[in-house]
């Protein structure tokens, strides 16, 4: 798939013409005017617009998107070639950057400006019900790269602003976890992925699962060490209600010296003991339910959905398998958890308040059976023993609660650490993969070193190695052209790290020609920095890798940018912008 045109409704945007091989949009500005003009005549916004064509999604921080007010009215269409003989037209604006419409036309250069019928006409770009304009289109362009991933993932690399050459493997637009962008560049790469996207599976469960053990523990750091503890302390004031007990069962004597119906007052000072006891229990099931409660969403299907859009991460239903278990997970926590913990605090909050309604009944027929003991020391040695075997029964219950909590915590304890060891095995089918290799990365690796070579002449290695976590790590190593032997840290260099992002994206494109994927890239202000040698020797090499592979390579320049002793062939420059033949035709 290359770009063949793109033009608007309105006139005052001039159509853009894009050819097979190297293309130039050329800006007419000198290199102390170009910071403050270059944004202002659209090099930069022409990325912007290639994008949205290509179905990104609008935000505020869209730059096109910030001169709404100013297009209002202005369609955007772009043409763009598929197959010989064969094109597809993508029709958007900003007044509704939510709908897009298609049309398949056998015809180059053709103008729909005022075209009526489309072949898909305004559909939704994010749809529920129908297909929406992501979907048509993928469905159109028919890519056999990447399947099981949006069309729009590799897009990040294709399309840079000369701000986005920081990183040759993270784009910007990957700011989320790395399960989003690494999976998809891994089997780019020619690798299988299922182990990777494994590998972050069990790590989210990991992750979800410490959150949930760190709410039961609260400021425990595990439950081994207090379980024991609480034992002994269960055994121990076991022991000391024991005691108490029996100085209780010496007052029977005087009990019936006084006419005094023991039975009854026992069975009121059990049900009293009881009663508290279950009031202590409820108190701490309440108090343990509303912390579970004031713990945020583990886990939102939106925030994810919206995660995957943004970063352009597309999961179809064949792959959606491999994260059911995770997204059950996850709703279960978020969704059930809650409904039931605000269920079981409503019954427990209706059943402490009838227990409490019963004891103070219960306490105010103790007082009265016993009022004419009130006075005597007999009672006073009586009641204070009758609170001290409360005490006793309030400490032993919260004991035991405490450690059937930390017997809930030792399951999750357990499940994490199988899901560790699942984790482990996975990473070493994973490092196998890694060191067996594959022929796709062996020729991407190749093409790659051998471009920056040819435009540095010096040596760049790109590199797929585990890291400590076991997971994926794509690194770009350079090779010291005094020591060929000593690897450098060339790469981090500004012009050396921009060659590595252009040569990776041109090696990915060159392996994969003769299949349906993308054969175009737009680069902005990529020879910005570089001398005049890496300069002529990597416009030479691009030249030479389009024809080769059928390629489309598009990159812009300003005026200062050119060697003087360099010129373009005929056709190169596609658009030239100044002050006065701007992208859009006037200023923003």
């Amino acid at each position: 798939m290359k770009i063949s045109k793109i033009y608007s409704n309105d006139p005052r945007m001039k159509p853009i013409l894009f050819r097979p091989g190297f293309n130039v949009v050329y800006g007419d500005v000198e290199k102390k005017s170009a910071i403050k003009n270059e944004h202002n005549i659209g090099k930069t916004l022409l990325v912007d617009l290639i994008d949205f064509l290509l179905l990104k999604r609008t935000s505020k921080k869209n730059r096109l998107f910030k001169y709404k007010d100013k297009l209002g009215g202005w369609c955007f269409f772009m043409e763009l070639e598929l197959e010989k003989g064969k094109f597809l037209t993508i029709k958007r604006s900003l007044d509704s950057s939510s709908l897009a419409s298609f049309k398949l036309h056998s015809k180059k250069n053709q103008d729909f400006s005022n075209e009526i019928v489309w072949d898909e006409k305004d559909t939704k770009l994010y749809a529920k019900k129908s297909k929406d304009s992501l979907t048509i289109l993928e469905d159109l362009l028919g890519f056999d790269v990447l399947q099981n991933y949006s069309v729009r993932f590799f897009l990040s690399y294709l399309l840079r602003t000369q701000y986005d050459y920081s990183d040759v493997f993270k784009m910007p637009e990957f700011q989320g976890l790395d399960v989003d962008w690494k999976p998809p560049l891994f089997s780019l790469l020619g690798f299988e992925e299922k182990y990777v996207i494994e590998k972050y599976r069990i790590q989210y469960e990991i992750d979800n699962n410490q959150r949930i053990l760190k709410t039961v523990l609260g400021s425990k750091k595990d439950s081994s060490g207090e379980a024991y503890v609480l034992k002994a302390a269960i055994t121990e004031k076991e022991r000391e209600k024991m005691q108490v007990s029996q100085q209780v069962d010496k007052f029977d004597f005087y009990l019936k010296e006084q006419k005094l119906n023991k039975q009854l007052i026992e069975e009121v000072e059990t049900k009293i003991s009881k009663l508290n006891s279950e009031r202590y229990r409820l108190d701490y099931e309440i108090n343990r339910i509303k912390e579970a409660l004031r713990e945020k969403v583990i886990f939102s299907i939106d925030d994810v959905q919206k995660v995957f859009e943004d970063v352009k991460i597309y999961f179809p239903e064949k792959m959606k398998k491999d994260y059911d278990d995770l997204i059950k997970f996850n709703l279960s926590i978020s969704k059930e958890r809650s409904k039931y913990l605000h269920e079981d605090l409503e019954a427990y909050a209706e059943y402490l308040s009838d227990v409490t309604s019963e004891l103070k009944k219960l306490n105010q027929q103790k007082e009265e059976d016993l009022s004419f003991l009130r006075g005597t020391d007999t009672f006073r040695k009586y009641k204070q023993n009758q609170q001290d075997l409360f005490g006793l029964e309030e400490q032993i219950n919260q004991y035991k609660a405490r450690l059937d909590s930390l017997g809930t915590a030792e399951n999750y304890e357990k499940k994490i650490e199988v899901l560790r060891e699942e984790s482990k095995d996975v990473a070493k089918s994973l490092k196998k993969v890694i060191d067996a290799g594959n022929r796709i990365h062996g020729k991407i690796s190749a093409i790659f070193t051998d471009i920056f070579k040819k435009t540095m002449h010096g040596s760049a290695l790109l590199v797929v190695r585990p890291n400590n976590a076991g997971n994926p790590e794509f690194e770009s190593i350079t090779i010291s052209k005094e020591a060929q032997d000593e690897l450098t840290g060339q790469s981090e260099g500004y012009t050396s790290k921009k060659v590595q992002c252009a040569a990776f994206v041109l090696s990915i494109l060159s392996v994969y020609s003769s299949r349906k994927f993308y054969k175009f890239a737009y680069h902005d202000g990529l020879f910005e920095s570089w001398g005049n040698n890496p300069k002529k020797n990597f416009t030479n090499e691009v030249r030479k890798i389009c024809k080769e592979n059928d390629l489309q390579y598009i990159v812009s320049m300003i005026k200062s940018d050119v060697p003087e002793d360099f010129s373009f062939n005929e056709g190169e420059i596609i658009l030239s912008l100044d002050d006065k033949n701007k992208l859009l035709g006037f200023s923003f």
